[in-house]
Parts: C-alpha cells; sequence; structure tokens
C-alpha cells in the first residue's frame, strides 16, 4: 500500500481533498495537514511515498517544506499544488519539485499524477536509483514556456499563429529553435525565418519537443564543470530524435507515435547530461574507466554509479510527466527487449536511430548496435537498409546546404 501525504493550509480544499480521494483508502494510506511544520512531524515517524503540498502556507511555505524533504527523505517523490499566482514560490523550488499540478486540480488528474509517479518504481526498480535521482542537486524542470504551449495546445482554437509568438517572445529560444529547422536534420527546401513558419512546416508537437530539449540543455549545459562536450551531445540528441522520427514515418506510425519518437530521440541522453553535471568527478572517472576497458560509457556508469544514463533519463522523463511511450523509449532504448514486448513502438525507432548512428562508422557491421532478434519479433528486421537510406539521405541533405 502507498503512503500519501497531502499538505495544504486550506482546511476547504484539504477536506476537498480527503473526501475526493476517498475511493483510494484500499489503495493508499493517506495522511492530511494543514502546515509545513506538521507535514515533517509526520514524516518522522511515516515511511511515505509521495508528498503533494501547496505553495502558499504561513510558516514555512512549500518550497522550504520540499527543500527539507528533498535533503532528509530523498527518495520521496514531490508533488506541488499550487495556484497560478504563486509563480515566484515555484520559482524557489524547481530543483527541488518533481511534479506540478496546477489549482483547480481534478481528483482524477492528482490520483493519475501519483499513481504514474509511484509506478516508475516498478518499472525501474531499484531504492539505490531513487535516491540517486531524488537527491540530486541540479534536476532541470519541466520550462515554463514548454507548459505554457502544452496548455495552449489542450484549447481547439489555438492557431500556428498564436504558438508562434508565444515561442517568438524568447528570443534566445527562438534563435536556437531557428538554427535547429533550418539545420539538415529536417531537410526542409526554403529557409524558415519565424517560429509561426516552423509551426506550420513542422507541426505544434515537434516545436514543443524542440522547446521541451532545447531548455533542458541550456539549463544544464550552463554548468561548465560538467565533463562532457556539450555540443557533441546536442548533434547527438538532434540526429537521433531526426532520424527517429524518419523512421517511424517510412514505418506508417500515426503523428501521435511520431512525435512521441522524435521527443524521445531528442532526450535520450538526458540522463547522462544530468549525472555528468550533478556529479563531475565521478563521472570523468567514468569516462576514464570506458576508454580504459574499451566498454561503453552506460556500462562504466554502471559500475562507478551504479545506474546508467538510461535509467536516470527514464526515471526523470517519468516524473515529470512525460508520456509513458516516451519514457519506455528513452529508459530501453538500448535493449528493447526488456520493454513491453514487440511491434513497432516509440522505442523500436529510438533504438533503430541510435544503433544506426552509432554502427555508422562500422563499415564491417552496420548492424552491430542493432538488437536484430528484437527487430524480427517487431517484423522490421528486414528494413534495416531502407532505414540506413534514411539516414544517408540525412546526411547528403546536409551537404548541399
Amino acid at each position: 500500500m502507498k503512503h500519501i501525504l497531502f499538505v495544504d493550509d486550506d482546511a476547504n480544499l484539504l477536506s476537498g481533498l480527503r473526501r475526493t480521494m476517498r475511493e483510494m483508502k484500499d489503495e493508499w494510506h493517506m495522511d492530511f495537514t494543514d502546515s509545513g511544520e506538521k507535514a515533517l512531524q509526520l514524516m518522522r515517524s511515516t515511511s511515505y511515498d509521495a508528498i503533494v503540498s501547496d505553495m502558499r502556507m504561513p510558516g514555512m511555505n512549500g518550497a522550504q517544506l520540499l527543500r527539507h524533504v528533498m535533503e532528509d527523505y530523498p527518495n520521496v517523490i514531490r508533488i506541488v499544488l499550487s495556484g497560478h499566482a504563486e509563480k515566484k514560490l515555484m520559482l524557489d523550488c524547481a530543483s527541488t519539485v518533481h511534479q506540478y499540478l496546477a489549482k483547480p486540480c481534478d481528483a482524477s488528474q492528482i490520483r493519475q499524477t501519483i499513481n504514474r509517479a509511484c509506478e516508475l518504481r516498478s518499472l525501474l526498480d531499484s531504492d539505490d536509483l531513487q535516491k540517486l535521482v531524488s537527491g540530486l542537486n541540479t534536476i532541470p524542470s519541466l520550462p515554463e514556456l514548454y507548459l505554457e504551449i502544452v496548455e495552449m495546445m489542450k484549447s481547439p482554437d489555438v492557431s500556428v499563429k498564436d504558438v508562434g509568438e508565444t515561442i517568438a517572445r524568447d528570443i534566445g529560444m527562438t534563435v536556437k529553435i531557428m538554427q535547429l529547422v533550418n539545420s539538415a536534420f529536417f531537410g526542409l527546401k526554403h529557409r524558415v525565418n519565424n517560429p509561426a513558419d516552423a509551426v506550420a512546416l513542422l507541426g505544434m508537437e515537434v516545436l514543443q519537443a524542440l522547446v521541451l530539449t532545447t531548455s533542458v540543455f541550456s539549463e544544464l549545459e550552463q554548468f561548465s564543470e560538467a565533463p562532457l562536450d556539450s555540443a557533441r551531445l546536442w548533434l547527438d540528441a538532434t540526429e537521433t530524435g531526426a532520424l527517429a522520427r524518419q523512421i517511424a514515418v517510412f514505418e506508417n506510425m500515426d503523428s501521435i507515435a511520431r512525435e512521441y519518437a522524435f521527443m524521445a530521440g531528442m532526450l535520450h541522453a538526458v540522463g547522462q547530461l544530468v549525472l555528468a553535471v550533478n556529479m563531475p568527478q565521478e563521472y570523468a572517472d567514468v569516462i576514464v574507466l570506458a576508454k580504459e576497458k574499451e566498454i561503453e560509457i552506460w556500462q562504466a556508469e554502471q559500475e562507478i554509479l551504479g545506474h546508467s544514463q538510461m535509467a536516470v533519463g527514464g526515471y526523470l522523463l517519468g516524473l515529470w510527466g512525460i508520456a509513458d511511450p516516451i519514457v519506455e523509449a528513452v529508459a530501453y532504448y538500448r535493449f528493447p527487449m526488456e520493454s513491453h514486448g514487440p511491434g513497432f513502438w516509440p522505442v523500436t525507432a529510438v533504438h533503430a536511430a541510435s544503433g544506426l548512428l552509432r554502427s555508422e562508422k562500422d563499415a564491417t557491421d552496420p548492424t552491430r548496435h542493432l538488437d536484430m532478434k528484437f527487430l524480427k519479433g517487431a517484423g522490421v528486421d528486414s528494413h534495416v537498409e531502407q532505414w540506413q537510406d534514411l539516414m544517408l539521405q540525412m546526411r547528403n541533405t546536409g551537404t548541399e546546404k
């Protein structure tokens, strides 16, 4: 049984939560309290799986409470339930919160968010991994611009122009996205000069993925101590995302699955970036070990840190509330046989794209990094040559430009 703690100084809201969550009593043990001080007192005697806290409270506010929780109980999932007028407080706890829920929030969304976060413990079942991720100091939070675009897209009246204008408000983001959209990866015949045109040509979901990935990389790249070539990592992310999307199109996946494949490809190495930023010295040792033993980076990560970048990346994306197929693809793209089963899913597209790109320089075995048994089970092992052609077309487009 899961143990959940709800914290809110509004007696009416707390009473409403108690009433609406009553149907979960067979699955959850729930405690409700009206202050941060009382919450910490409860946590000293009860082992909780998740805490859901209001932000604006007298005495200890939500940001301060969740900071204490992160430091003293790093394996507890931390969720904020906040109003739109509390952005300042939300920014104060950006590095300590796993997910945000905006008031008013219906009970089903709260239940889904908590269950989803807790179920990741089954997907990536390791107390050590949970403690490692939850205890990291620099965890990128979902950027405000991304959240705004997601919210806009819920409206049936939103237009390409509206989304483009929203992106254009962030000059730095606009410059980066225009550079990427006009690169070889998308093979556009005409130069794109503004975000609205980019949305029209690529679709809102693609631009949404670009905003998220660019924001995450930008936030983490500012930490110069990380022993990584961030330019190389960004190139790998963009190539993998673009090729995964092209493969998904070739395999006639529906539009949503294509964009899942694209976003997963773009974010497939986010775990590596997060680990390197938070543990620069340990990650330098990872790189040295990989070279000395001539093993892959993820194997050296496993030896030194106890977990791979795939597990960390998948766990983080799940805590952010990113769609399950994306979480699955990031967590299992290297070992797709461990995912939910055969068939062509986003994890298959990302596995294929990443494997082909890593095998590209191996003239003797271009399938070296592909799980051909898995691809055969998915019925697409005979498509590898066509996928290679897609990769070459991407390269040739870049040469022409």
